[in-house]
């Protein structure tokens, strides 16, 4: 398991026992509970988001940067493969 998986997953389990535990000690009446909850879903969602996207564009980067690098030592043995055929 990747740490980045790692950290999203210990990051959504902290939201929902926060929320939960917020919930059962919570002072204010049903309607302004149900208006803070919504908010805090609608931040968490926007940061999972953003986390997630982050982690998305890392790994296509790292993917990239691994095609590249598989790319570049292809043409290389391509042209010693040719410089091996044409002296033959």
């Amino acid at each position: 398991m990747n740490t980045g998986f790692k950290v999203l997953t210990g990051f959504f389990i902290g939201a929902i026992t926060g929320i939960t535990i917020g919930l059962l000690t919570a002072p204010d009446s049903g309607i302004r509970t149900r208006k803070k909850l919504q908010k805090d879903a609608q931040r968490f969602a926007e940061d999972f988001s953003d986390s997630a996207l982050k982690k998305f564009k890392e790994a296509k980067d790292e993917l990239n940067d691994t095609l590249e690098d598989y790319i570049k030592k292809g043409k290389g043995q391509v042209e010693k493969l040719g410089k091996t055929v044409s002296k033959n």
